[in-house]
């Protein structure tokens, strides 16, 4: 039975290219963060999730064509992926406020 047998889960997860391991952690990563975000609707987790995990990928992918090895491109991108991602917020949010008629 495969599901008694970590060998199989383990072989399995080391069969993953990395890139697509990398996708997988940060979206785990942003469902984590977006679950703990109490204030926001539904909607605006997934948007989170969809985001952040579009960011740090996107900001690993650019560390990592800077030279940086792909462990650290990787992690230097989530770190600017969730603060990034707290800033963008700001942004939005004070772009709004501004759009709104008072």
């Amino acid at each position: 039975m495969p599901e008694k047998d970590l060998g199989t889960w383990y072989a399995l997860w080391m069969a993953v290219p990395e890139p697509i391991k990398a996708a997988i952690m940060t979206f785990m990563l942003s469902v984590v963060v977006a679950i703990q975000d109490r204030d926001t609707s539904w909607r605006g987790r997934i948007m989170r999730v969809s985001v952040g995990t579009m960011l740090i990928l996107m900001s690993a992918n650019g560390f990592q064509a800077a030279g940086m090895s792909d462990g650290w491109g990787y992690a230097m991108g989530v770190i600017v992926g969730l603060f990034g991602l707290e800033q963008f917020k700001v942004w939005v949010k004070r772009w709004a406020d501004s759009q709104v008629p008072k």
